[in-house]
Parts: structure tokens; sequence; C-alpha cells
């Protein structure tokens, strides 16, 4: 059970307490040896073929649950090709790119949900972090890759202290937050049901309910956007965020502009008067002059 506001309050401090530098961030521990985890998980699961104590149950739970370890791998390295995570915004330690700002984000969501996680305490937690400081839309896109990351992370962690005559297959993060105050063997097992757990949310719903841009959009004059197919929609939302990118303004305002012009043609009615005529259409060459764009 999260305490009311608890998770909220965990989100506003940490939103508080980022500083986000620019340029891409430093490369996680384990996405960067994520390649070494199929044959950690052979060597762990052969050291643990007849364990005693405390590690039986842990045992139990990574010989049952291999194929989701395996699976977690697999999508995370479909997920996160190198240009996308260098897009992704990075925290400022001492002054330099560190890792991205969403990897912290991830961690501290579990740890609030105490690695317990279900589709409203994400968007819960999302929404009230960027009550303080907004996301920008590849950063939401990222969370289900930086969660598994996490869940990965505390699995190797928590297995390290049972078995430590195994190896881990990478080191600590030098940044990452102390993983929960829970005993090493259920460590193991919400760090397993929790990557089941992400496999199964929709995160395209989780984006509709989180993302900034989204809810500027579905302002739409006409009331067309929000009744689009996805990939229309992803059209729109790669445009925000082009312009966003080239004008060094937040995607929330590009997409607010949009929607600014589109309100003001609605008096005359006609196309003008639809969000989609000032991004991909017609409109597109006013609104980068609008913007600032070169």
């Amino acid at each position: 059970m999260h305490h009311p506001g608890s998770l909220e309050t965990g989100a506003h401090e940490l939103a508080a307490a980022h500083a986000v530098s620019s340029g891409p961030p430093r490369l996680i521990n384990s996405l960067a040896r994520l390649g070494k985890m199929p044959a950690w998980l052979v060597g762990a699961r052969a050291a643990f073929v007849e364990p005693e104590g405390p590690a039986a149950k842990a045992a139990e739970w990574l010989l049952d649950n291999a194929y989701v370890v395996q699976r977690a791998v697999r999508q995370i390295r479909e997920d996160m090709p190198a240009g996308f995570y260098a897009r992704l915004r990075p925290l400022a330690i001492d002054g330099r790119p560190d890792a991205p700002r969403i990897y912290s984000l991830a961690h501290a969501l579990l740890r609030a949900a105490n690695v317990q996680l279900a589709p409203e305490v994400v968007t819960r937690f999302v929404n009230a972090y960027q009550k303080v400081a907004p996301l920008d839309m590849a950063e939401i896109w990222a969370l289900p890759t930086m969660l598994r990351l996490a869940c990965l992370e505390l699995l190797v962690a928590a297995l390290e202290r049972l078995a430590p005559t195994v190896a881990p297959p990478f080191a600590p993060d030098p940044y990452p937050p102390t993983p929960p105050s829970l005993e090493d063997t259920e460590c193991v097992a919400r760090a397993i049901r929790g990557l089941a757990t992400i496999a199964s949310i929709s995160w395209k719903e989780c984006f509709r309910r989180t993302s900034l841009v989204e809810a500027e959009l579905h302002d739409d004059p006409m009331r067309v956007y929000r009744h689009m197919d996805f990939d229309t929609c992803d059209r729109y939302r790669k445009v925000v965020e082009a312009l966003a990118r080239r004008t060094q303004l937040p995607e929330v305002e590009v997409a607010r502009r949009a929607v600014r012009e589109a309100r003001r043609a609605a008096t005359h009615g006609g196309r003008r008067s639809h969000v989609g005529y000032w991004l991909i259409d017609g409109g597109r060459g006013r609104l980068e002059a609008a913007l600032g764009y070169r």
C-alpha cells in the first residue's frame, strides 16, 4: 500500500532536486554491459542448483522466471538504440552531463512504490514529477526501458548478496539510489514481478495519460486530434519534437503555440482551425517563423 500523497511528495522532491545538463548522457553501466546478462543468468542458475537458507527461495524465483529476465534484456536492447539514448536529457552532476534524468526517476519510482508497480502508480508519480519539471516525450517513452534496467539492477544486487560466488554482470552505477529496505529474497521476487508487470502495462495509454504535449494537442479547437489514430498523432508529435529541438523551446510550448494559431484561425472556420494545418500543412512555415526557427 502507498500512503496517499507520499508518492506525489516523493516525485515533487525529486523533480526539485534534479538539475539537467545539455549534451548526450553518460552511458549507464547496466546498459553498457547488458550483453553480459545471458551468461550471468546461466552462471547464477548453475550456482543455485542446490542452495540452502535464504538463497533457496530466491533461487526458486530465478529458476522459474529466467525467461522473464531474458525477455526484459531483449526488450531493452530493442527499445534503446544509441541514437535514442543520446537524445535523453542528462542530469547535471558537478556541472557535467551524467546519467539520464529518466533513469533516476525510474529508480525513485521503484523505491517509492517499494518495487510494486501498477499503471496508476506510474502515472501518478510521473504526473506529480511534471507539476515541478516537465518531461520530454522521449523521456516518457524511455520510462519502461529504464524501469526494466532498474529492476535488473535490484535483482543482480540482491542475488550478489545471496550468492557472493557468482560475479555480477555489471558494477553498480556510481549514482544509483540505494535499493529499498527489503530483505534480499523479497527484493528478487519483487524485481522479477516488476519485470512481468512492465511487460503487461499499455505504455501507449500511459503516454497518453502523462504526456504534456499530448494534453496540449488534445485542445485542438476542431477536436480532430483526439479522434485520430495513434500513427497519425505520432506524426504530429514528431514535428513538435523536431521544432522544439531546433528552436531550443520546450516541446509543450511548441504544441501550445500550434494550438494557439489554430484557435486564432477558428473564428474564420476551415482547415486552418485544425492544429494539423500548422504542424504538417500550409501553416508550418508561419508557425516556424513565430517560433523563431532558423
